[in-house]
């Protein structure tokens, strides 16, 4: 939970990413788009702005990003304002929908089959759940248990 609104989002992964291929979109509580800018693109971090701080209430930032040799990983989060001194959300985006993901403001999606999961930058207005590091830590699992069989498997012809 936020208690000031972000006035800009950023996601940093392990590779450099092709910025022809990047999306990053903000919804509200009501799947509404929210305006943001064109992704920038800097190497493995990506940023939109919001040019009007979003109000209290539910938002979730979807991904699609390649890397530039060709993995793809997209996933989404979510994150809620809850500032005090701000007005209530609107009716079209109540803030206590229930969520399988605890707000946070930080990239939990699921990688690619072989590519290292995504590894958002932590900033003052960003935290990572339990839910959200047992998510990182079992996709990192299942990748070097996929590669210790592949490799083992050549081996044995």
């Amino acid at each position: 939970m936020l208690k000031k609104a972000p006035g800009t989002v950023k996601l940093r992964f392990l590779q450099k990413l092709n910025p022809d291929l990047t999306t990053v979109t903000v919804s509200d509580a009501g799947k509404k788009p929210v305006p943001v800018s064109p992704p920038k693109v800097d190497g493995a971090t990506v940023s939109v702005t919001l040019p009007v701080p979003p109000a209290n209430g539910k938002y979730t930032v979807a991904y699609r990003v390649v890397s530039q040799d060709g993995h793809t990983v997209q996933g989404s989060y979510d994150f809620t304002v809850k500032d005090p001194s701000a007005a209530a959300p609107a009716a079209s985006a109540p803030a206590t929908l229930p969520s399988a993901a605890a707000a946070s403001a930080v990239a939990t999606g699921s990688p690619a089959p072989g590519t290292p999961p995504a590894q958002p930058e932590k900033t003052a207005s960003s935290t990572l759940s339990g839910g959200a590091v047992a998510g990182i830590i079992a996709a990192v699992l299942v990748v070097a248990a996929a590669t210790g069989f592949l490799v083992r498997r050549r081996r044995a012809r």
